[in-house]
């Protein structure tokens, strides 16, 4: 990617650069390896991909001590990313008139037990749905700057072409963010970020009282509602508590017209059997 990048950086460019890295197995390579955890051995890095899928809800097995030794080696594997990411960033053309916007960000994080679950995919806790999402444009967009309205991955393609003075196309899902990013502008104002993963539908929304989220599982139709603003992690439910915002988000879930995902699959005739068992290792099929 650098070498192409170092060459064809004379012309308009656009790269997707996917690191696999930080992912189940968790096993970087030393000094990362034990850089963070504790100092356990089990279970061993290479398996502990089988190891979540095993135990992802089984709290007799995953221990405290055992989720922070995940944890650990987790962050390894973030230190492992953050050395080649640095070398990405060194590479980037930033002049000779030559000016390159990067955005960092993530498809999901990861569960070490805050909401007894480890792992992803499934639920959507905070751990899992909050990723990060950096926009880097030196001279450009100030350092530091931090929007406070909730943003989306959707709102990625259109903020990155407004950014390079491209027309955005109607009807879009997302929004440009491009505007506040650059100080030309006043944050958009807030909206409801819908969610859903294969059991469960989510609602984020600012209302009168705080930020809202408030999750229905498919199967039974539970609800958990928490206040983001008061609490960052989820990890109070207020549904007996709040019950006029438990109304309201229920109501903005019922307005969104969702769609079971079992009715919505593709079917394929041929599977690779490798390739299952790999997406089963990683959590995606069961």
């Amino acid at each position: 990617t650098i070498h192409q990048m170092k060459r064809e950086s004379d012309q308009p460019f656009f790269g997707f650069v996917h690191y696999f890295d930080p992912h189940a197995p968790y096993a970087a390579p030393e000094p990362y390896r034990t850089q963070w955890h504790p100092g356990l051995s089990f279970p061993e890095p290479e398996w502990t991909s089988r190891f979540v899928k095993k135990f992802k809800r089984k709290r007799s097995v995953v221990t405290p001590a055992i989720a922070d030794y995940l944890a650990g080696l987790y962050d390894g594997e973030l230190s492992y990313l953050d050395t080649f990411v640095g070398k990405l960033l060194q590479a980037v053309p930033q002049t000779d008139g030559r000016s390159t916007v990067v955005l960092l960000t993530s498809d999901h994080g990861e569960a070490f037990f805050e909401h007894a679950f480890l792992g992803h995919s499934h639920v959507l806790y905070e751990e899992i749905m909050k990723v990060p999402m950096v926009l880097w444009w030196p001279g450009k967009i100030a350092a530091g700057q931090r929007l406070q309205v909730p943003t989306q991955t959707v709102d990625i393609y259109p903020t990155l072409l407004e950014l390079a003075g491209l027309r955005i196309p109607p009807g879009l899902a997302g929004r440009s963010l491009a505007a506040p990013l650059l100080g030309e502008g006043p944050e958009p104002e807030s909206s409801p970020i819908f969610l859903q993963s294969p059991k469960y539908f989510g609602l984020i929304q600012d209302l009168p009282t705080g930020r809202f989220k408030l999750t229905v599982r498919l199967m039974n139709q539970k609800a958990r509602l928490v206040n983001l603003t008061e609490d960052p992690g989820g990890l109070v439910d207020l549904t007996q508590t709040h019950p006029a915002e438990l109304s309201t988000m229920k109501a903005g879930i019922s307005a969104m017209p969702f769609e079971d995902p079992r009715g919505r699959s593709v079917a394929r005739e041929e599977h690779d059997p490798a390739e299952l068992e790999e997406l089963k290792a990683l959590g995606y099929i069961e």
